[in-house]
């Protein structure tokens, strides 16, 4: 029978036994083995930590002793920064300017409002009077708004308006586009590198070049007299760009009783350019007409209109920056005015 049961276990497959999971170690070697590791583990993170504090402690040493040379007469930081400001101080150019503009800007007005049903040539003349006047009162407030600190300005005039001008300036309400446009582009300019101010130069007198609302009476007077010699008052009436000038010359001849008439050139209207004693009356009516003449234009050409007024503080354009040499800007003298 043992026989038989050995050959019928032959025919059959043979299952391989698993071996046993071996158990954990719990030997008293291995536990201080563990043990010891923990300990180390955490002794190095305390010494991490106490580097780490004492590196802080180093650091905020050295700050307070580098405070103490830099920030001896201060407490704190905040103090020290409150009396102390590092920043770079930008270059300001004091940058002279002219006034033959107005009298271009002017001319090219005039030009186009002299039409038909739209206004006669006299009172062209007489409106371009009033605009260049209070043009130049306008550029005048405008440089006086526009502050200016520690810089030199012994070489520049000083601009200033008397009584109650400014106040009239500053209720004028809708002008021609193209002279508001222009005494807004003059003004304070800021580049990346440096900023610009903008001023009257001191010049010698009677410059057609450089007029200012209080300097441009003295010269008209000098123009209409004795004084200044012939060439002189050539020169000013060739580049002067007031429109509405009147020059005369008289050619050198000889009287009846045989004596010599030297040549003289002279100006002819000067009260037409700049009355005399030009006060806050005379600037309301300039005002006035100008008010009357806006009105009757913005019907026909509203483009040369605009009710945006003057910014007095306004930053300027860089477009002032730009410079060209002197030109002749002769203006065709009236009917019958001979010049020589």
């Amino acid at each position: 029978m043992p026989n038989k049961r050995r050959n019928q276990n032959n025919g059959k497959h043979m299952q391989p036994m698993e071996e046993p999971e071996p158990r954990p170690s719990t030997s008293k070697k291995d536990v201080k083995k563990k043990t010891s590791f923990k300990k180390s583990t955490r002794d190095d993170a305390r010494m991490t930590d106490f580097r780490a504090k004492q590196s802080e402690k180093t650091v905020q040493e050295n700050r307070e002793a580098l405070f103490e040379k830099l920030f001896f007469a201060y407490r704190n930081i905040n103090e020290a920064m409150k009396h102390i400001e590092l920043q770079q101080v930008q270059r300001t150019i004091v940058m002279p300017i002219s006034t033959c503009s107005a009298g271009f800007i002017i001319r090219n007005l005039m030009a186009r409002f002299v039409r038909p049903q739209l206004m006669f040539l006299d009172e062209a003349r007489t409106l371009a009077g009033s605009l260049y006047r209070i043009t130049l009162l306008q550029l005048d407030y405008k440089l006086h708004m526009q502050h200016s600190r520690n810089l030199e300005l012994d070489s520049y005039e000083e601009t200033y308006l008397a009584d109650d001008i400014p106040r009239v300036l500053n209720m004028m309400g809708a002008g021609f586009s193209p002279l508001i446009n222009y005494v807004n582009a003059i003004g304070y300019v800021k580049t990346a590198a440096k900023s610009y101010l903008p001023r009257h130069p001191k010049v010698k007198p009677n410059s057609p070049i450089y007029q200012t609302s209080n300097t441009l009476r003295a010269t008209i007077e000098a123009l209409s007299g004795e004084a200044l010699s012939i060439d002189l008052k050539r020169t000013f009436m060739d580049y002067f760009p007031y429109p509405n000038v009147r020059r005369h010359c008289r050619n050198p001849r000889r009287n009846a009783t045989g004596d010599d008439i030297a040549l003289n050139v002279r100006l002819e209207n000067p009260d037409d350019i700049m009355p005399a004693d030009y006060s806050v009356e005379n600037v309301r009516v300039d005002i006035g007409m100008i008010a009357s003449a806006v009105e009757r234009v913005s019907r026909k050409y509203p483009k040369y209109v605009s009710t945006g007024g003057l910014d007095w503080k306004s930053q300027g354009s860089l477009s002032q920056i730009i410079s060209s040499t002197k030109g002749n800007l002769r203006y065709p003298t009236w009917p019958n005015i001979s010049y020589c």
